[in-house]
């Protein structure tokens, strides 16, 4: 008894002799590479992102540190002034 060639495998064969079952192993292949690639892609852009926010971060601290040493050195300049009468009325 000999089984016909359809019932032995249910896939079909294409041109490239390709069943069914291989492309769609393929087609779930390249579906999870693309979805690596694509996070790979988000987590390094998240890690730009990141990086400029603590730049950014950094510079405005070395900013307000500036001012605030701007700011400590007039009061020092105000406090050295030589203390004036008061006008009288």
């Amino acid at each position: 008894m000999v089984a016909r060639a359809g019932d032995r495998d249910s896939s079909t064969m294409h041109s490239n002799g390709a069943t069914d079952h291989t492309t769609q192993a393929t087609r779930a292949s390249i579906r999870s590479l693309y979805r690596a690639m694509r996070e790979r892609r988000w987590n390094r852009e998240r890690s730009r992102r990141i990086a400029k926010m603590l730049k950014r971060e950094s510079a405005t601290h070395e900013a307000r540190a500036d001012w605030l040493e701007g700011m400590a050195i007039q009061l020092a300049e105000i406090r050295a002034l030589p203390e004036t009468a008061q006008p009288r009325r």
